[in-house]
């Protein structure tokens, strides 16, 4: 096409690694120097940095820099109490939520074999962690995201774990994904798989996708619905539950995506941690998107 009339691209990639370039770079390229879409740049890359160099979006060897560069720029915020500030550039204290946030990221370091122990301690921010201050002690929201990524970063939280399923019903489904995930990483299955059994009791089948019938999946900003979705979904495919569940919920959840990301950095990185868990699976199927311009006409 002429420049004066834009562009037409065609994208062709193995599973569903389409579908998460655009919101990879969203997230690599996030305009705010908040610590949270600092730690989802760094699950972008450290998920799909390969991916994006395949493709062309970033040079050979770039994935690994900005990886590099990135996640020192956020460790290195950590501040004196253990937890990390809202914003990076500044003075700011602690915010427990973004804590959580990074936490998550620097758990999924750790188990790719990059050491950050010379840049932050980590026993300051499990002890802070698990001190929230006043007013997020009675969070359901941040205390199940905190006890997940307390347990990512080795805790053996469980007894807390097994005494926390009532209190996720007050969460739905979101906080019942969250427990049964941080039931896996402790080795209940049977824990992990009644978690799994009230969360279809909210589900149901569409022609081709899930609807989540629990008006406690959905919350303000950073509570919506796509980081539900994506959550189940990231606890359902670790769970091994049929592939008919993950498609439709992979369908589902791609729904959901606009202007290239869900939402907002939050649950474009809860998505990109859920898909990523889904393309070593996909071995042999394409999927596609056609843009035309900055608008996305067709995904597949």
């Amino acid at each position: 096409l002429p420049d004066s009339k834009g562009s037409l691209t065609l994208t062709l990639s193995p599973g569903w690694a389409a579908s998460l370039l655009d919101a990879s770079d969203y997230l690599i390229t996030y305009p705010y120097k908040s610590s949270e879409a600092a730690a989802g740049a760094v699950i972008a890359l450290l998920l799909y940095g390969s991916l994006l160099e395949e493709e062309g979006s970033l040079s050979l060897g770039e994935s690994e820099r900005l990886l590099t560069d990135k996640t020192k720029t956020l460790v290195s915020a950590q501040r004196e109490e253990g937890g990390f500030p809202f914003w990076l550039e500044g003075e700011g204290a602690s915010y427990y939520p973004t804590s959580v946030k990074v936490a998550q990221a620097v758990a999924l370091l750790n188990r790719s074999g990059i050491s950050l122990a010379s840049v932050y301690d980590p026993q300051k921010l499990l002890d802070y962690l698990a001190n929230p201050p006043e007013w997020a002690k009675g969070d359901d929201y941040l205390f199940f995201h905190s006890l997940y990524a307390r347990i990512l970063l080795g805790e053996k939280l469980t007894r807390l774990a097994e005494t926390s399923f009532s209190r996720a019903g007050n969460l739905g489904i979101r906080g019942y994904a969250l427990l049964g995930l941080s039931y896996l990483e402790l080795g209940d299955l049977a824990g992990a798989e009644r978690c799994f059994a009230r969360i279809k009791e909210f589900v149901k089948l569409t022609t081709r996708g899930l609807e989540v019938a629990d008006p406690r999946s959905t919350g303000l900003f950073y509570r919506g619905s796509s980081e539900t979705l994506a959550l189940v979904l990231l606890f359902a495919d670790a769970l091994g539950i049929e592939e008919e569940f993950l498609d439709r919920a992979a369908f589902t959840l791609l729904e959901k995506k606009s202007r290239g990301y869900w939402e907002n950095p939050s649950s474009t990185s809860w998505a990109l941690r859920a898909y990523g868990a889904l393309l070593d699976r996909a071995t042999g199927t394409v999927t596609g998107k056609v843009s035309l311009g900055d608008s996305q006409l067709l995904t597949w």
